[in-house]
């Protein structure tokens, strides 16, 4: 993938002589480059330039040299390994020319990588010598040449090339390469066909920027012109022999549509071709492997793997496209004439923390293996946290988390290429040192950062030291116990408290916890048959340091393996209460505990799970008027708070929900004092977001029954879904005094509603300003995923009317008496629910026995009355435990 902000592009202009006095390269500044005046251009790499010049001296004196790790393992003989990839794999990294005379960063390529790929230098804008706005005087030739159909193509206009970037890297590498036979470096081309970086003028008629759009004809020679040359001009110099494969299309497939990037979507072969059908790519596509193919074969490299490449590739419905691609290309193999061929696909791997799930790592690259049988992931980094402020107070752990991200990774990959017929032979990650990632700049390209904190998302830092996630592939015994994230859903108010609690495995081990909150305690519910006892650990302040002080409480397991252990909070819980907690069971063969596998819980909370109190919904039944008028079918709804934050968002909003057969009805009340909707992207504009798990799978990619509603202030809508489309919403948004207000019926399509039935949901609005997004604030999920995975979606039940959430009296309670060693009378209450109100007021179906224990406000007195008169009164307090329950508490007077 390009990524124009990759780093200061030097290559923008011709300043090698400057260049050469660089001690190491310098910072991204943006994501496109296309329509900049090269005046500007120059100006800004010449200050850039200047300051690095500067920052090479201290007070006059030469800085230090700064050196690289030479003690450590080679990357490459870990990943390029039988336990890694295979002894045939490649090992990469991407370089800019702007960093070859870096020769620290070079010693780090020459060390550990068998492979690298160039940024920028490759791709069509590149070749064209940057002039984006229009061809260069002169630029323009004719040139007289043969197709590959034998057609001779007398005097055509063609733009002149520009190789000598890529060939000053070219060098650099070839000459290691020559002095090191037993540690080669190959090279990955990258990209022949793109919509980016490919300047518009070379679509126009005449290379005219302000001329109409050649034919789909015309198009055609120029592309196998590109191809030809590019080829020609490699494959006879003297590199040919230093490429192992070719990226011929990138990114060709939409975010959106679940088939190809059309005109909308900034593609001018789109707009020239068009999207293709249903069993086909459009016709640039095949072309691009046809005449890759038939080139590279005349130029004598039938060995040169050719590739598609993209990213978002395990997202949504974006894999249902590259695996549409995948299968066209593959097909027209077999053609008669020009056949295509392709060797595999590049999944772009520009990943965060939490998406995608390894899952679906594993479940996309097999199935594009099925298809093309070569896998590789090309431009690999992680985005920074949303935990991560950047600050050298949250690194640490920041870098933990990475380390951890990054072996989830590589152990999908390693089980893909365990699969028949299928081999991962590439692992490339996008830059060498984190301050040179272009994810530090601001980029609205895929997998691109907003540019507004410091990224971490390599294996070396500014330093040029290995960093944990570079022990990931080596050994990763050397990584820090990993600090994992949970979620304590809210106490469900039905019969079973647990119902929407999430469950968590403890490793190595087949017992599972669930925890729940309340304002007012935690309560753990473990399930481990065979063990003898559990103890929750919890830091109420989550210090996340050893020393830190900490509840612990001990719990014993019936006779069916299940334990509950309740432990009060030290302050009042609430949505977004943080806390850490750890889990450990003992069994016969010892301890086994959830997070701190150091086992060193007793020394503080160094090593606890984080986690974070989540809400649980309970949504009434009513039907509103959707109208944008708030009518009294809302009147005795509660409201909810979108109090979930990312970013620095301004605006705040509450939400009231409600359903019935056909329909689940929202109203969102935001404030917002700026309201914005001048970008391009939907989701940059204020706006409301829901999301709908119907069947509530929590599935780690979009189903058939899962949703994403986007509607703006404007009223405007946008949806993510197979099922998510403008027939099955009814909306309407208006601007209030301080903000704006969305009302909408989302129709029920893959579920019948009844009361009971718990949906996956959640609630967002984007906050905009200036054009952008400045942040989000959400009902449920911190992580931002919602949009590919609805395994962070919340929970919500759908109830007949309000659930009474207050504590219930028991008017009415057996009471059965028994004495004590002591000689004194203790009593054992039961109630058993006998009218529908007391069955709404406890949670439970009429007709169940309670059983009183501790905990919650169910308050009556009793009186005894024996042969003597009156024995006591007692007033009894507790939790009603349900039908079964063989804790019951005894109560004295």
């Amino acid at each position: 993938m390009v990524k124009k902000g990759f780093y200061m592009l030097f290559s923008a202009i011709s300043i090698s002589a400057m260049v050469s006095s660089m001690t190491c390269p310098v910072q991204t500044y943006a994501d496109e480059i296309s329509e900049e005046a090269t005046e500007q251009a120059k100006e800004e790499v010449a200050a850039t330039v200047e300051e690095a010049e500067e920052d090479t001296t201290v007070f006059g004196e030469e800085k230090a040299k700064k050196e690289i790790e030479r003690d450590i393992p080679d990357l490459r003989d870990h990943i390029s390994s039988e336990e890694g990839i295979g002894s045939d794999g490649y090992t990469g990294t991407a370089i800019m020319v702007s960093e070859i005379t870096d020769q620290t960063l070079m010693d780090l390529v020459e060390k550990h990588f068998n492979a690298v790929t160039f940024g920028n230098e490759l791709k069509p804008d590149a070749l064209f010598n940057y002039n984006n706005d229009k061809p260069a005087d002169g630029m323009i030739v004719k040139e007289t040449w043969t197709d590959a159909r034998g057609v001779e193509h007398k005097d055509m206009e063609v733009p002149t090339l520009d190789f000598s970037r890529a060939e000053r890297m070219l060098k650099v590498i070839k000459e290691w390469n020559d002095k090191h036979p037993d540690k080669e470096i190959k090279v990955r081309g990258h990209v022949l066909t793109w919509h980016s970086q490919t300047p518009s003028w070379f679509f126009k008629e005449n290379y005219d920027p302000n001329g109409k759009f050649v034919s789909a004809e015309e198009m055609t020679l120029r592309h196998e012109w590109f191809i030809k040359s590019v080829y020609e001009h490699i494959f006879s110099s003297e590199y040919k022999d230093m490429f192992y494969g070719w990226d011929v299309v990138n990114e060709a497939c939409s975010d959106s549509t679940g088939t190809y990037r059309n005109a909308n979507e900034k593609s001018n072969w789109g707009r020239i071709y068009g999207t293709g059908s249903k069993d086909d790519a459009p016709e640039y596509i095949l072309n691009a492997f046809r005449f890759a193919n038939y080139y590279a074969h005349e130029m004598g490299q039938d060995d040169l793997e050719l590739y598609y490449n993209d990213y978002n590739e395990c997202s949504g419905n974006k894999p249902d496209a590259i695996a549409g691609l995948l299968s066209s290309v593959k097909k027209h193999e077999n053609d008669a004439e020009l056949p295509t061929r392709i060797s595999g696909v590049g999944m772009q791997g520009h990943y965060s923390i939490d998406s995608p799930t390894k899952q679906q790592i594993i479940d996309c690259g097999i199935r594009y293996g099925k298809i093309v049988g070569k896998v590789q992931v090309t431009e690999l980094d992680i985005k920074a946290s949303a935990a991560y402020d950047g600050t050298k107070e949250t690194e640490a752990d920041e870098y933990t988390r990475e380390a951890y991200r990054f072996k989830d990774i590589y152990d999908a990959l390693k089980e893909i290429d365990k699969e028949p017929g299928i081999d991962v032979n590439n692992i490339t990650v996008w830059g060498v040192i984190d301050p040179n990632s272009w994810l530090q700049s601001r980029s609205d390209v895929g997998g691109a950062s907003d540019g507004k904190k410091k990224q971490v998302p390599l294996l070396f830092d500014g330093d040029y030291k290995a960093k944990p996630a570079y022990w990931a592939f080596v050994d990763t015994k050397k990584l820090e116990p990993k600090i994992k994230n949970i979620t304590i859903s809210e106490k469900n108010s039905g019969e079973d408290i647990f119902a929407c609690a999430k469950s968590y495995s403890i490793d190595d081990t087949d017992y599972t916890f669930m925890p729940i909150w309340d304002d007012g305690k935690i309560s753990v519910k473990i399930n481990a048959p065979k063990a003898k006892s559990a103890k929750v650990y919890i830091d109420w302040n989550q210090s996340m340091k050893d020393g830190a002080d900490f509840d612990c409480k001990t719990g014993k397991f019936d006779a069916d393996g299940n334990c509950i252990i309740e432990i009060d909070a030290k302050d009042k819980l609430a949505v977004s209460s943080a806390i850490a907690i750890d889990v450990v069971v003992s069994d016969n063969s010892g301890d086994h505990a959830f997070n701190n596998l150091q086992m060193s819980q007793e020394s503080g909370s160094k090593y606890y799970a984080k986690a974070i109190c989540k809400p649980y919904m309970s949504i009434t039944k009513g039907t509103p008027v959707i109208d944008g008028e708030v009518d009294d079918a809302w009147n005795d709804v509660e409201e909810i708070e979108l109090s979930v934050k990312n970013g620095n968002p301004k605006a705040s909003a509450k939400a009231k929900l409600l359903w019935d057969d056909k329909n689940l009805y929202v109203l969102v009340n935001v404030k917002d004092e700026n309201l914005d909707a001048t970008s391009d992207a939907a989701h940059e504009k204020d706006s409301v977001e829901v999301f709908i798990d119907e069947n509530n799978h929590k599935s780690d990619s979009y189903e058939e029954d899962d949703k994403q509603y986007r509607v703006n202030y404007l009223n405007e809508a946008t949806f993510n879904g197979s099922k998510c489309k403008e027939d099955n919403i009814k909306h309407a948004a208006k601007e209030t005094e301080d903000g704006y207000l969305v009302e909408a019926a989302y129709a029920w399509t893959d579920i019948t509603p009844e009361v009971g039935t718990n949906i996956g949901l959640d609630l967002q609005i984007n906050d905009a300003a200036g054009g952008s997004r400045i942040g989000t604030a959400s009902w449920f999920d911190e992580t931002g995923n919602g949009w590919s995975s609805p395994n962070v979606f919340g929970e919500a039940t759908l109830a007949d009317k309000k659930v009474e959430k207050e504590k219930a009296d028991i008017l009415f309670a057996h009471v059965s008496w028994h004495s004590t060693k002591c000689g004194d009378y203790v009593p054992k209450v039961t109630y058993r629910v006998r009218t529908k109100a007391a069955a709404k007021a406890l949670g439970v179906k009429k007709g169940t026995k309670l059983y009183l224990t501790k905990g919650k406000d169910y308050t009556f007195e009793t009186v005894r009355k024996g042969r003597m008169g009156i024995a006591g009164i007692y007033r009894i307090t507790g939790i009603g435990a349900f039908k079964g329950a063989k804790n019951v508490l005894r109560f004295s007077r």
